[in-house]
C-alpha cells in the first residue's frame, strides 16, 4: 500500500513544472582529504515537513547550533581495522570519535562496508562489524521522483563472557551473536529552495524510511543457534526489536555536505533534530603546517582475560581525545588492536595522533589484565580401605581427575581427608582448586570406604574341615600389591582329614599358582594348594612355609586315606609356586621372586578341573595362625583366572654379616653388621641398596613386639631388653629384595 501511495503521488507530480529541478551527480561524493563542516540543532523550533511536490520553499534560517562537527575523510589505512575492509577507499569517524566508518566510493554510489567500535546494542563491547551486502549511503545521478530501496545486515559474533549480566540468563551459551537487519526506502519526493543560516540553495528532498531490527542469538549445545531475543529483553532489559526512523535529506549539487538532514519524531512530520551545512566555517591554511596535534589518553583500563588466559586488546583509539589546527588527526595504537596478551599483570599501550602533514604526538596509559576465570575443577570417585590402624588418609591428587586452569593451578584442598570404619559406605567430599591468581572452584566426589572388601572374583574363601574357633579372610586392594590376610584356627595335624582356611578358584588343565608369603606367625603355615574338591579327605597336593628354613609338602593320592607329609630344608622360602603338567605336580620356592628352585614333585591322578589357591593353618588349638599373602598370580587353566597386580621383585643375592651380643642378654642387646667378603678393607660396614634396614623383635609366638629402623651409617644398633619377660626371642632383619636374617637370643633372668 505504501509503494502504491508513493506511485500515485509521483504520477501527480508529472503535472508540476520541472524547470527548478536539479540533478545530484557524483561530484558531491566525498574523497580522501575532504573536510565537511556541519552544525547541529538538537531543539529546532517549528519545523514541520511539508507534503511531497515542488517547487517549494523551506526556511530553516532560524536554526540555532548547539554543536558542530567536522567530517574528515581519511585513507582507510588510518583506521586500526582496515585489514577487515580491503575494498575500502575512505574512512571517517562518527561524531564523538568512537566509531570508525569504512566506505567505498565508486562511480555511481557510496556504500558503507562496515564499522569498528561499540557493538550495535551499546553493551560496551568493541567489535568489528561488516555489512552484508554493503549498505548504500549515496547514489548518483539522483533526480526528482527517484525511488531506491536497499537492505543489508550485520552478524557480529562475540564471547558470552563479554555480555554484562550473562549469568542472569537461564541458559549457558557456547557463543553469542548480534543480528541486525536493515531495510530502507529512499524516495526523492520534493524539490525547491532551502534557506539555512548563511545561505540559500536549490535542493532535492529525499525521504528515507529505515526499518532496523536488532536480535540476539545464542549457540546452545546440542540445539545449535537459537533466537534468544525475548529472553534477553526479559532478563537483561536489552534494547532489542524493531526501530523505525524517518529522515529528510536536502541535497544540493553545489555542496558535498547535505544542506540539511532532518530527523522526525514518531509522527514522521515534526522535526526533532537538524544537522546542517556550516557555511561560516573556513578551513585553516595548512600548506606549511608544522604544528603537532594534541592527544590525551584515557585513564588506566582493565582487560578481562578469557578462558585461555589471554585476551585481544580492544581498539582504544576511540577513547582518545585528539585535535589539530588543520583538521582531525588520525590516531593509531601500539600494540595494535587485536594483539593477543596473556597472563595477569599490566601492559603499556601508546596512542599516536598523526595529522595530514605528518606531525605526531603520543601518550601512554596502562591496561591491567585481570584473570576472573575460575579453574575447571574435575573430580573422580574413589574407593579406599582402612589400614591396620583402622583409618585411611587420601590425597587431593586421588580425587583430582584433570582439573585445569589456563593461567595455572596453585593448589588443591579437600574438606575431608581421613576416614575410618565408622564412615563405611559413601562419603561426599569437596575438592577446591585454586589458580595462581586466587580464583577457585570446587567439585564433589564420593569416597567409598570399604572395611572388609570382597575377594576379587573368581576367588572365593572356604573352610576345609574343622575350622576350630573360626577362620577369617580379608582382602586389602589398597596395598601395593594387594594383600590377602587369613587368620586360621584350623589345626591341620590330622593325617586323614585336612583342616585348612583356603582361598581358591577352579582351574582346568595345566596351571601355575605363585604367592609371596609376606608373613605368618610361627604357630602355623601358609602356602599353595590344589584340591580335587572341598571335602576334608579329598585328593590334593599342597606346599607350605612358616618362613623358617623348612618347606612342608603334603599330598593325598587316595580320597579318604592318610596324607603324606614331607619336610624339605630350603633357605628362606618366602615365595612358593605350584605347577601342574598332566598328573604331575611340581613345587618350587624362592627368596626373591625372581629365581625359583625345585623342591619336589608328585604324580597324582586327579581330574581335569581342580580348586587351586592358597591357604593357612595352625599347629596349636586356640592359637590362630595369621598369614599375609601378596604377589598372588595364576596362569594357565582353561577357565577365567583372577588377575591381580603384582610387585616387581628386585634381584637379591648378597652376603651379609649380622650378629648380636651378648646372648643371653639382660639389659641391652647389641646388633652389629661387619664388612663382608665382597668388600675391601676400609670400605666400612655392609652397604644396603635401599639405604635402610627394618628390624623386628618377635616373641616365641611370632608376634611382633617392636619395629625399628637401622640407618645405613650405623654399624651397631643397641636394643634395651630389660623390660622383656625371660624367654626365647628372635630378631628379624629385613632388607628390600633380600632374604631376611633371623637371629635368636635368650632374655636371661
Amino acid at each position: 500500500m505504501k509503494n502504491i501511495g508513493l506511485l500515485c503521488l509521483f504520477l501527480m507530480g508529472l503535472l508540476i513544472p520541472a524547470t527548478a529541478q536539479i540533478t545530484i551527480t557524483n561530484a558531491v561524493f566525498p574523497a580522501v582529504g575532504d573536510t565537511l563542516f556541519f552544525k547541529i540543532d538538537n531543539q529546532p523550533q517549528g519545523i514541520v515537513m511539508t507534503a511531497p511536490g515542488g517547487p517549494q520553499q523551506w526556511d530553516f534560517s532560524n536554526l540555532q547550533a548547539s554543536a558542530t562537527w567536522q567530517q574528515i575523510f581519511l585513507p582507510p589505512q588510518a583506521g586500526p581495522e582496515s585489514l577487515y575492509f580491503p575494498s575500502a577507499n575512505l574512512l571517517y569517524q562518527k561524531p564523538g570519535g568512537n566509531v570508525d566508518v569504512y566506505l567505498n566510493a565508486s562511480g555511481n554510489q557510496v556504500t558503507m562496508l562496515g564499522l569498528s567500535g561499540p557493538d550495535p546494542l551499546l553493551l560496551g563491547i568493541d567489535l568489528v562489524a561488516q555489512f552484508n551486502p554493503p549498505l548504500v549511503q549515496q547514489q548518483a545521478p539522483l533526480n526528482f521522483f527517484d525511488i531506491n530501496q536497499t537492505s543489508s545486515g550485520l552478524l557480529v559474533p562475540f564471547s558470552p563472557g563479554l555480555l554484562p549480566g550473562v549469568g542472569l540468563l537461564p541458559f549457558n551459551a557456547d557463543s553469542m551473536r548480534i543480528r541486525v537487519s536493515i531495510s530502507r526506502l529512499d524516495a526523492v519526493n520534493a524539490f525547491g529552495t532551502l534557506a539555512i543560516p548563511g545561505g540559500t540553495f536549490d535542493v532535492l528532498r529525499q525521504q528515507s524510511t529505515e526499518y532496523r531490527e536488532k536480535r540476539l542469538d545464542a549457540k546452545i549445545a546440542p540445539l545449535g543457534w537459537l533466537d534468544v531475543t525475548d529472553v534477553a529483553i526479559q532478563y537483561l532489559g536489552l534494547d532489542l526489536g524493531v526501530d523505525t526512523t524517518v529522515t529528510y535529506q536536502f541535497l544540493s549539487n553545489q555542496s558535498k555536505e547535505p544542506i540539511a538532514v532532518c530527523t522526525t519524531d514518531n509522527s514522521q512530520l515534526l522535526v526533532v533534530n537538524v544537522q546542517y551545512k556550516n557555511i561560516t566555517a573556513a578551513p585553516p591554511n595548512c600548506a606549511n603546517d608544522t604544528v603537532s596535534p594534541t592527544i590525551s589518553c584515557p585513564g588506566g583500563q582493565t582487560l578481562a582475560l578469557g578462558n585461555n588466559c589471554s585476551a585481544s586488546l580492544p581498539n582504544y583509539t576511540l577513547l582518545a581525545t585528539a585535535n589539530d589546527n588543520c583538521g582531525l588527526p588520525a590516531v593509531t595504537q601500539s600494540p595494535p588492536a587485536g594483539s593477543i596478551v596473556t597472563g595477569a599483570g599490566s601492559v603499556p599501550v601508546s596512542l599516536t595522533a598523526t595529522d595530514n602533514s605528518g606531525n605526531t604526538s603520543s601518550c601512554t596509559f596502562t591496561v591491567t589484565k585481570v584473570d576472573n576465570q575460575p579453574p575447571n575443577a574435575i573430580c573422580q570417585n574413589i574407593t579406599v580401605q582402612p589400614d591396620g590402624s583402622g583409618t585411611v588418609s587420601i590425597l587431593a591428587s586421588q580425587i583430582d581427575n584433570g582439573s585445569n586452569d589456563a593461567c595455572g593451578i596453585a593448589g588443591f584442598a579437600l574438606n575431608a581427608n581421613t576416614f575410618d570404619c565408622t564412615q563405611e559406605g559413601d562419603n561426599p567430599v569437596s575438592l577446591t582448586v585454586t589458580d595462581v591468581n586466587g580464583n577457585s572452584s570446587s567439585c564433589m566426589a564420593v569416597v567409598t570406604v570399604q572395611c572388609n572388601p570382597p575377594l576379587p572374583g573368581p576367588l572365593d574363601s572356604e573352610d576345609i574341615g574343622n575350622a576350630g574357633a573360626g577362620n577369617t579372610y580379608q582382602y586389602d586392594p589398597a596395598q601395593s600389591p594387594p594383600a590377602f590376610n587369613i587368620q586360621a584356627n584350623s589345626n591341620n595335624n590330622s593325617l586323614n582329614a585336612d583342616n585348612l582356611a583356603l582361598i581358591s578358584q577352579e582351574l582346568c588343565g595345566d596351571f601355575a599358582v605363585t604367592v609371596r608369603v609376606q608373613s605368618v606367625t610361627p604357630s602355623g603355615y601358609a602356602g599353595v594348594v590344589a584340591r580335587e574338591d572341598m571335602a576334608p579327605g579329598s585328593r590334593m597336593v599342597g606346599m607350605f612355609s612358616n618362613l623358617s628354613n623348612m618347606v612342608r609338602f603334603e599330598s593325598r593320592s587316595v580320597a579318604g586315606a592318610n596324607k603324606t607329609i614331607n619336610f624339605f630344608s630350603k633357605p628362606a622360602p618366602y615365595w612358593l609356586r605350584l605347577t601342574r603338567q598332566g598328573n604331575w605336580f611340581f613345587g618350587y620356592y624362592s627368596f626373591n621372586g625372581l629365581s625359583f628352585s625345585f623342591v619336589t614333585a608328585k604324580m597324582i591322578p586327579l581330574g581335569s578341573c581342580l580348586e587351586v589357591g592358597f591357604g593357612a593353618f595352625t599347629n596349636f588349638n586356640g592359637t590362630p595362625a595369621d598369614a599375609v599373602f601378596t604377589n598372588v598370580s595364576f596362569s594357565g587353566g582353561s577357565l577365567p583366572i583372577a588377575q591381580l597386580p603384582v610387585e616387581t621383585a628386585t634381584p637379591a643375592a648378597r652376603e651379609r654379616n649380622i650378629s648380636l651380643y651378648p646372648n643371653p642378654a639382660r639389659e641391652v642387646l647389641t646388633l652389629a653388621r661387619t664388612r663382608t667378603s665382597e668388600q675391601k678393607p676400609g670400605e666400612g660396614v655392609m652397604p644396603t641398596p635401599s639405604g635402610r634396614l627394618e628390624v623386628r623383635l618377635r616373641n616365641q609366638l611370632g608376634q611382633i613386639l617392636e619395629t625399628r629402623e637401622w640407618l645405613p651409617d650405623e654399624s651397631n644398633l643397641e636394643w634395651a631388653v630389660s623390660q622383656l619377660a625371660p624367654g626365647l626371642y628372635s630378631i628379624e632383619v629385613l632388607e628390600e629384595g633380600q632374604a631376611p636374617v633371623v637371629l635368636r637370643f635368650v632374655r636371661a633372668e
